[in-house]
């Protein structure tokens, strides 16, 4: 029997769960969202009349079904052949996932992309902005997820991104190891170290007044 294959072209949004942001549960939701779609898409492309007897099942054809079953259950993004892609690539958004980006690509040039690609490190919503509002971007690298308002920018220039997980971002809070004091920190407290507070006894009458000494990331 002869079937007729739909292809579905989905822009790819690399996203990283933020710590204190949206749970990773938000991004399996998403793409469990997406697999319903794709397996209606599958499903309404097999209940499609047959026209005409078609000749034995190819080595090929018997690949190209697997990957739209695979698609349809949500196992997976289709492969892609370095080989087979032309024109080049743009990417930008989150500092938090440009390393990744930037390995990615090298592998991707490393089995055999010939074309440019291009990450700018410009921060989560500003590379939003360019893949949903602008779409001059074809990844957008963020380490949240998308939110609803930029879901709907993208479909207002006919764009259905797609977000899927490569991973989880954590922050270390630590203390000098001269520091005999501070055994743990309530978030309420962590606040005050970050803010108002000048000194230990600042934030617990029963600490030194020593002054607070503060070390943390660029920007």
């Amino acid at each position: 029997m002869r079937r007729k294959f739909a292809i579905l072209v989905v822009l790819l949004a690399l996203i990283l769960a933020a710590c204190g942001g949206e749970t990773p549960e938000t991004v399996e939701e998403t793409m469990d969202e997406a697999a319903a779609d794709l397996e209606a898409v599958a499903t309404e492309v097999s209940e499609e009349p047959i026209e005409e007897p078609a000749p034995e099942p190819t080595e090929a054809s018997a690949e190209e079904e697997m990957a739209e079953e695979e698609m349809a259950a949500g196992a997976t993004l289709p492969a892609v052949d370095p080989l087979a892609v032309t024109g080049d690539i743009v990417t930008a958004g989150s500092s938090t996932v440009f390393p990744l980006a930037e390995r990615m690509a090298e592998r991707f040039q490393d089995e055999g992309y010939y074309g440019q690609i291009t990450i700018d490190s410009i921060g989560s919503g500003a590379g939003f902005e360019r893949f949903c509002e602008a779409g001059e971007t074809d990844v957008s690298n963020a380490s949240r997820p998308i939110r609803d308002s930029e879901v709907e920018s993208c479909r207002e220039i006919g764009r259905e991104p797609i977000e899927f997980r490569v991973g989880t971002d954590a922050l270390a809070v630590t203390v000098s190891q001269d520091n005999d004091f501070v055994e743990s920190l309530t978030v309420e407290q962590l606040a005050q170290v970050f803010s108002t507070a000048e000194t230990w006894a600042d934030v617990d009458p029963s600490w030194p007044a020593e002054p607070i000494q503060r070390f943390i990331p660029g920007t």
